[in-house]
């Protein structure tokens, strides 16, 4: 899911939400993005964070996740398709580029005028 899309869940559900940084992002600006109900962590909130030892179990068993749940992205194209009235792109044609960003699977709409 993009960043954005994270953000945007967290804020509407009132929750945690974590995102790391994709493959693409060079080594030296990775990092892990963490949001709160209320929006980015602060300065603060990362350094407190960063100076913080956690015990990890030994093990961590991955065949326990969930499967993939679509609220957050549902979510996410939800806030722009209902952003938009259709009559608004009534009369000319529209090309949609597809970058290479996450969300590009997510945010293509295809009108036929």
């Amino acid at each position: 899911m993009p960043t954005p899309a994270v953000a945007n869940f967290c804020l509407l559900q009132n929750i945690l939400g974590i995102v790391v940084t994709g493959s693409h992002i060079p080594f030296d600006v990775k990092r892990i993005k963490v949001y709160r109900p209320d929006g980015e962590i602060s300065k603060d909130d990362e350094s407190s964070i960063l100076n913080t030892d956690v015990v990890l179990p030994e093990l961590i068993n991955f065949e326990d996740l969930p499967p993939v749940n679509t609220l957050g992205i549902d979510a996410y194209k939800d806030r722009y398709l209902d952003s938009f009235v259709l009559k608004f792109f009534d009369g000319p044609t529209i090309a949609i580029y597809e970058h290479s960003g996450v969300a590009r699977d997510y945010c293509v709409i295809y009108f036929i005028l």
